[in-house]
């Protein structure tokens, strides 16, 4: 290559990364109105008392207030994480009987241990993920209802002190849906559901709860 050519080459790289920036920002510059003051990037905009950016929130993009800033599915705003709408509720369509066991059950037996209390903080972590797996696929999302169920009966009986134990199918049936989940899962949510398969097929977490060992059937 020749001098001359070099120097076309040199002046043409340089110009290029000179322009790319003022051409990549003028493509996505927004002046967001006076109504809506707060630019959080990507043609979105929010009002001065909503100045929460949801746009991470792909599917219900939004403005939250500050004393609500948690972004959830449901495109509501929440004061923390865990108050979102958890996969439970969205499987069991907001039954709230149903709830109100699975909630006795974490608030009095789960969160009564460190180990519980840590399975309940990367429940409600990975709580949204879950969620969308599940509504990706209409058999998993069934599989996982009828699961569930099957855990509130088990719940309602240890929350009122009765004998409980978790039969091998259910352990299975839990197992099973945990595998579905993990194939679509984020590398985190695979650790967690790992973590969690490893202590149903040790049994602990029925320990934590305070259920003897599963039985065969």
């Amino acid at each position: 290559m020749d001098a001359r050519a070099k120097t076309i080459m040199v002046v043409t790289v340089y110009t290029v990364l000179l322009l790319t920036p003022l051409v990549f920002n003028s493509a996505w510059a927004v002046d967001c109105p006076a109504s809506s003051p707060v630019d959080c990037g990507g043609g979105m905009c929010c009002p001065i008392d909503y100045p929460v950016c949801c746009n991470n929130n792909t599917e219900f993009p939004g403005c939250c207030p500050q004393q609500y800033p948690v972004c959830c599915l449901d495109a509501g705003c929440y004061a923390y994480a865990q108050d979102c709408p958890c996969p439970s509720e969205q499987v069991l369509g907001g039954d709230d009987s149903q709830l109100d066991v699975l909630r006795e059950t974490r608030d009095t037996r789960m969160r009564s241990t460190a180990k519980g209390q840590l399975l309940v903080d990367l429940y409600y972590e990975h709580a949204e993920e879950i969620f969308k797996i599940l509504s990706a696929h209409e058999v998993l999302m069934a599989n996982a209802a009828v699961v569930i169920n099957r855990i509130v009966e088990k719940a309602m009986l240890i929350n009122t002190g009765q004998p409980v134990t978790i039969d091998q199918k259910l352990s299975d049936s839990i197992l099973e849906v945990a595998d579905a989940i993990e194939a679509d899962a984020s590398p985190e949510l695979k650790i967690t559901i790992k973590l969690v398969k490893n202590g149903i097929e040790s049994e602990s977490i029925f320990r934590e709860l305070g259920v003897p060992a599963k039985k065969k059937q």
